[in-house]
């Protein structure tokens, strides 16, 4: 019933996942901002309200700011008639850095329930908070959606392994290594360098408009998955960049 609300732009961030990038343990939510769909004919406002007021609730934030944390981006519900009244939730939830903003992973949660009558206001208010909590767990229990590594970098990446990264640098720092190797390069550096190389990596300036807009975005990548890194941005080279989570 809901997998169809998936745009093709939510199906890439689905199987977008910095390195081996994990749920943050112990789990820490960040307030919600996010977006919140809900099919007609309910009192939307009603129920839009209650939807708020429970992701609030769970997602009150931690007092002290974790190097990573879980945000909802998005919630979906709706409900169906036929062949048997029920109703679902959908939620995009995302792993985002100690910038709170960069997307390191996204995930999806889907939980559904069968009822026993058609669908109402009242009905449905009884229903959002165990299907918002069953939505919840189950994102944050999704596994990683990305397709079978092929080449032996993505297996590297998927490991989260720091094996090449000397030899991926030195390819950068090549300046016969072609554009698009050059790419390869700095996307696999974003996901699996740290702080420890961010310096470096800094001052190796980029050969083109597109290289420059990968490079700034896995910069992006490291600071906010280190640790230790605070709220300093990367140093920016002014290209225009693409959105965190796409593929080049």
């Amino acid at each position: 019933m809901l997998q169809a609300c998936t745009t093709p732009n939510q199906a890439g961030r689905l199987i977008f996942q910095r390195g081996s990038t994990d749920v943050p343990q112990p789990v820490r939510w960040l307030g919600f901002d996010g977006q919140i769909a809900i099919q007609p004919p309910f009192d939307q406002p009603l129920i839009e309200q209650q939807v708020k007021a429970l992701l609030d609730t769970h997602s009150a934030p931690s007092a002290i700011d974790p190097p990573r944390a879980l945000k909802v981006q998005s919630l979906i519900l709706g409900c169906k008639s036929k062949p048997s009244s029920s109703c679902g939730v959908r939620v995009v939830v995302e792993v985002v850095g100690n910038d709170q903003q960069t997307i390191l992973r996204a995930m999806e949660g889907i939980a559904e329930l069968n009822l026993a009558r058609p669908a109402d206001n009242q009905t449905v208010r009884r229903a959002l908070p165990a299907l918002i909590q069953a939505a919840l767990n189950a994102a944050v229990q999704a596994n990683d959606q990305r397709p079978p590594p092929v080449s032996r970098m993505e297996r590297l990446i998927r490991r989260g392994s720091t094996e090449e990264i000397q030899p991926w640098i030195r390819g950068l720092e090549d300046q016969d290594t072609s554009e698009i190797q050059r790419i390869n390069l700095w996307i696999a550096l974003g996901h699996v360098a740290n702080l420890d190389h961010l310096s470096r990596l800094k001052s190796l300036q980029p050969k083109s408009d597109r290289e420059a807009q990968v490079r700034n975005r896995a910069l992006r990548w490291i600071g906010a998955a280190s640790a230790d890194a605070g709220k300093s941005s990367p140093a920016h080279v002014p290209y225009p960049s693409a959105e965190d989570g796409d593929r080049p």
